[in-house]
């Protein structure tokens, strides 16, 4: 699997190095368990996607053979970064060294992983987890004091800390002073303090992907969730504090420090930020949480009538030509015109169907003819049609509209299809790919 993909990025570098591989190992773990977690966060799943078996076991094995290989000495100074708060001095060279405010904890763990023997006990890896949890935790709580102006901070570094150390306030207010004096806030002027509740809330929302990535690899590797199942949606703080009593955590849902001063480890995350040059250009960067939505087919009408009419009759944005055939895309919603008929429209409109298909949905296009009421499959070069979306009342499909029939929107096939897209399972759904020109 490595030495077929090698290849691959071989094209985009001459000669990748060992951090490029490494990355490239821990991105296939990273999609497996990432497409995973959206399997089970969507309630639209068809059965037979939830059945089948998963092969990350046997995936993160065969990673594990090749990692250690490209490994260095800078495993072992990730870790002792993360676990002591190690200060690195490399930070202002050309080491291109990146802060662990602004590391993905998930890439971080399976680093650790992968360095270390196949299958380590579950007691290493609840510690694991724990100190990545950690940084995790102080991630979230450094943005949203990020996200502050500078009264918001001033306020909050004042407030009051209880006598027990290691809470949430003592670390807001060490934060909060350390971000207010070095001015690294927001220019925005609208104050709106937040309480103790909405922040704990933020954190738990940050924290949640990290949460599932480390309790489903624990699900494969060591111990099954049973409960959590995917189409069994359950509402995220409930699913969250689960999950935590899973992982089984130390300290629950804030951190537990293997270390006598983990304020000691925090102020030296916090300097490896403060150290850098261009502020506002970081501010940017820590502002921009990205926001992931479930990828999702456009709402479809139940009687194929009413699609009909609403995609008949159009016109070439470009040329402004009737489009003969047009085609639906179940991704974007856009109509255009078939390529390859007769009739040609456009160059225009030929170069916005091939940018289409690579930018829609990267290489992989799913849509209807509206005229033949065919679903059509697209990926890269390859092609194949499926089963009607729309059935009459007795089940059947009408293609080509031959027979007149009313039809209704089956929701049983657009739910297969459905799952089969969003979990990567086309080649199970489709026997057969097609190279030959499309014939409508």
């Amino acid at each position: 699997m490595v030495d077929k993909n090698y290849r691959t990025i071989d094209k985009q570098i001459k000669q990748p190095s060992d951090d490029i591989l490494a990355l490239f190992l821990i991105s296939i773990l990273r999609f497996n368990l990432e497409n995973d977690i959206l399997i089970r966060d969507t309630p639209f799943i068809d059965s037979t996607i939830i059945n089948r078996k998963s092969c990350f076991r046997e995936l993160f094995y065969i990673c594990n053979l090749k990692y250690p290989y490209l490994l260095n000495h800078s495993h072992i100074l990730l870790w002792h970064r993360i676990a002591t708060g190690y200060m690195n001095t490399k930070l202002n060279n050309n080491e291109q060294t990146v802060p662990l405010l602004f590391s993905d904890s998930v890439v971080l763990l399976l680093r650790i992983m992968l360095s270390l023997p196949y299958l380590i006990t579950k007691e290493l890896y609840r510690v694991i987890v724990q100190v990545l949890f950690n940084l995790t935790y102080i991630q979230a709580l450094f943005t949203i004091i990020s996200e502050m102006n500078k009264t918001e901070q001033e306020i909050w570094s004042r407030i009051s800390v209880d006598k027990a150390k290691n809470t949430m306030s003592e670390y807001l207010r060490m934060i909060s002073s350390k971000l207010f004096q070095s001015n690294f806030n927001s220019n925005i002027d609208n104050t709106k303090i937040s309480s103790l509740e909405s922040i704990n809330a933020l954190i738990r929302e940050r924290c949640g992907n990290f949460i599932k990535i480390a309790a489903l690899i624990q699900h494969y590797l060591y111990q099954s969730i049973t409960w959590w199942i995917p189409d069994h949606h359950l509402h995220f703080d409930h699913l969250s504090k689960n999950l935590i009593n899973e992982l089984k955590l130390y300290n629950n849902d804030e951190p537990y420090w293997f270390s006598n001063d983990s304020l000691l480890i925090i102020n030296n995350w916090l300097d490896e930020v403060l150290i850098l040059d261009k502020q506002q250009s970081i501010l940017k960067i820590i502002h921009a949480i990205p926001v992931f939505h479930s990828p999702q087919f456009i709402e479809l009408p139940t009687c194929y009538s009413d699609l009909f009419r609403s995609c008949n009759h159009r016109r070439c944005s470009y040329c402004q030509e009737l489009i003969i055939e047009p085609i639906l895309c179940l991704i974007c919603g856009i109509v255009y015109s078939q390529e390859r008929t007769k009739k040609q429209c456009c160059d225009q409109q030929t170069r916005f169907i091939q940018e289409h298909l690579l930018l829609c949905s990267g290489n992989l296009n799913m849509s209807i003819n509206i005229n033949s009421t065919k679903t059509l499959i697209q990926r890269e070069k390859r092609y194949t049609y499926w089963i009607s979306l729309y059935l009459d009342q007795h089940g059947e499909e009408d293609l080509n509209l031959r027979r007149g029939r009313i039809l209704y929107l089956d929701k049983n096939r657009l739910k297969l299809l459905y799952s089969a897209w969003i979990s990567s399972n086309l080649d199970q759904l489709i026997n057969r790919w097609s190279t030959d020109p499309f014939d409508f």
